[in-house]
This record gives structure tokens, sequence and C-alpha cells, in this order.
């Protein structure tokens, strides 16, 4: 990813995702939580209803310096809305893009107001970063690390 941040597939569980989600979660040991990416639906996180298809969230911890930093997060995405089309290259590129931006959010991005930005709030197909995507990503990929608890 451009921010220089390494992301790294932890493995499948059977934790349901929830707003209020701590920092921290038993079944993985006392480090951070890892970013739990869920399938959810309307009914079960009612923010996904209308044409909104993926939440992302980051959840920050204050270090010793007394900053901020993000240390875990939580991307929902719309079951009925993105899982039926997995099957075909443009129903995969949805979703792709849809984690793509979510993840985004998790590492603390906003919306862009450009259209051709993967953080457009528009969304599309598009998996590819822009120029200011790319700059953002870039300036928070140089935060500091929270590597302990």
């Amino acid at each position: 990813m451009v921010t220089g941040l390494a992301f790294v597939f932890d493995g499948y569980t059977d934790e349901e995702p929830s707003k209020d989600r701590a920092l921290t979660v038993p079944q993985y040991s006392t480090r951070w939580a890892p970013v739990l990416i869920a399938w959810s639906d309307p009914e079960e996180t009612p923010r996904l209803a209308g044409r909104v298809v993926g939440l992302g969230i980051g959840r920050s911890a204050r270090g010793a310096d007394g900053q901020y930093t993000y240390v875990s997060g939580h991307v929902w995405l719309d079951t009925p809305s993105l899982a039926p089309g997995l099957g075909s290259d443009r129903g995969f590129k949805a979703a792709q893009s849809v984690v793509m931006h979510e993840l985004g959010h998790v590492i603390g991005a906003g919306h862009a107001e450009d259209s051709g930005q993967l953080m457009s709030a528009a969304g599309g197909l598009d998996t590819s970063f822009g120029d200011g995507d790319r700059y953002v990503f870039a300036r928070l990929g140089r935060g500091s690390c929270a590597s302990g608890l």
C-alpha cells in the first residue's frame, strides 16, 4: 500500500462485528486486536442501509508520548449488496474497491472531494489510487507506530 504500512492476513475468526469492539480482544492474546473485516447486513449494522455498502473505522490508543496512534480497526461489508457479484470480474472489482476504500478510513483517511480518487464518497469500481489518495496515504503512513500495549 502507498502508506508504507503492511497489512498481514491474520487468519479467519468467529468474532462477531460490534461497534463497541475493544482495542484488545482475549482471543488475540495480549496484542492489539487485528483489523476485523466482517460481512454484515443493514439489519445487523443499520449504517449499511441505503446506498452504503461498506464502513471502515480506525481505532486509536494514546501512546506514552501522549499522542494518539491508530492500532486497530473494523470494516463492515454489506453482504446483500456485494456478495452476489463476487463470481464476476466486475463484482469482484467492486468489492475490492470497497475494501480498499474502507481500509483507507481505518488508517485515518477521510473522503476526497475529487470523484477521481479512490477515497471519494461516491465510490465506484476504481481499484487504483489517485494522486490525492497517494498524498494522504503517504502522510498518514509517516505517523509513529504503537507496537505494544
